[in-house]
């Protein structure tokens, strides 16, 4: 999973545009939860996790 699909499906969820850019995110390449930090503004950032499930 790549930081573009994860924007896109917070799109699609939340309704909330989010620049791929500024999220930041291992290299998923399995099921599982993982940690994902989304830079909001200047000092101000955001956690969270994604699910990857089949």
């Amino acid at each position: 999973m790549t930081a573009k699909e994860i924007a896109a499906q917070i799109k699609t969820d939340f309704g909330v545009d989010l620049d791929k850019r500024k999220i930041e995110v291992e290299d998923i390449k399995s099921f599982g939860t993982f940690p994902v930090t989304v830079k909001l503004n200047h000092g101000v950032t955001a956690s969270l996790y994604v699910m990857v499930s089949e």
